[in-house]
């Protein structure tokens, strides 16, 4: 028989916000650097400057638009625990548990129920993603995509299967990597980085080949990259792994050189789009595009990467302070402990 307390494992993240964060920090932690994100990269997928020009919702359609992403979050995460659950239970992770994962009495009752659990968070899973195309139909994005160039398809069922594929991509990575040991193991982790980011967006991306590498690549600079550093630091790559201790300092240098090369670029290219039309014309008209060739809309895109760079580097230097004062108020507690 299920218990009330195996079953609450059903809902999506609850099962991640209890076994992965230690405390609410954490869980507020884990919002500001994955929820906030994706609501951005829907913006910019949907009614930025990489969505077609149709599909540059305002008002209703825009809300829904935007919430499309949250129960395609939802879905994608119903299946990640699927993983997690299956890793936590089995018996070679006994020693390697972390104190706040499972106790003894809950992971006994997660293993008599685990294929229940599997089964229910699937068709979870499956409901919210068709939950979300839904959404996504009602605001009008499959309406404008099959106008897109280079598209291929604008049905509410190609974004389904490209998330239902996601899903399924998603959950056999996730079981090769927790059977890996080592550094064997960047790969996987890099993979399901990426996944994690990537995979919700595909509801509310235009279906045009050329967004997906557009995508991939935003969420590798922005999300993946930084992640990915401090796993393969903790895994003793050398050359960084001697940051392991210091790996909030890392994400700080890589956000701030990262994003000042695209801030430089972004704001060269708006300088060129404010010139442009007063520059000289030989033969007519000269094209729309930046410096360097860019097209405008890739200084556009660049821009958008600038601006996740730079709140990614606000969040974890705020973070960083924050860690700073908890740890001298330590020390200082101590000192003043020693003194009196």
């Amino acid at each position: 028989m299920m218990t009330t307390r195996t079953l609450g494992y059903v809902v999506p993240l609850l099962y991640t916000l209890k076994t992965r964060s230690k405390n609410g920090v954490g869980k507020w932690s884990w919002v500001m650097i994955y929820f906030v994100p994706m609501l951005l990269l829907a913006w910019f997928f949907t009614g930025g400057s990489m969505a077609p020009s149709t599909a540059r919702w305002v008002g209703q359609g825009g809300l829904l638009a935007a919430a499309g992403i949250i129960p395609a979050v939802l879905s994608l995460f119903s299946v990640y625990e699927i993983g997690h659950l299956h890793h936590d239970t089995s018996a070679r992770t006994t020693k390697q548990a972390p104190v706040f994962w499972l106790t003894p009495e809950e992971k006994a009752e997660v293993r008599a129920q685990l294929w229940a659990l599997t089964v229910l968070k699937l068709v979870v899973a499956l409901g919210l993603a068709a939950f979300s195309v839904w959404l996504a139909s009602g605001a009008g994005i499959y309406a404008a995509q099959g106008t897109a160039a280079w598209g291929i398809g604008g049905h509410p069922y190609y974004s389904f299967g490209l998330l239902a594929g996601a899903m399924a991509l998603l959950l056999a990575v996730l079981f090769v990597h927790y059977r890996l040991q080592g550094k064997a193991s960047i790969l996987t982790f890099g993979l399901l980085s990426m996944l994690k980011y990537a995979a919700p967006a595909l509801v509310l991306l235009p279906l045009d080949l050329r967004s997906i590498p557009v995508l991939l690549m935003t969420v590798f600079l922005a999300c993946s990259m930084p992640c990915l550093m401090e796993y393969a630091a903790h895994k003793g790559v050398a050359g960084i792994r001697g940051w392991a201790s210091e790996i909030d300092v890392l994400r700080i240098r890589y956000y701030c050189v990262l994003s000042a090369l695209c801030g430089m670029v972004w704001a060269v290219g708006k300088i060129w789009s404010t010139v442009e039309p007063f520059l000289p014309k030989a033969g007519g008209l000269i094209p729309a595009s930046g410096p360097w060739g860019l097209s405008l809309h890739a200084v556009e895109y660049i821009g958008f990467v600038d601006a996740l760079l730079v709140y990614f580097l606000i969040y974890w230097g705020v973070l960083l302070v924050y860690r700073s004062s908890q740890e001298w108020g330590r020390k200082l507690r101590g000192v003043l402990g020693k003194n009196m």
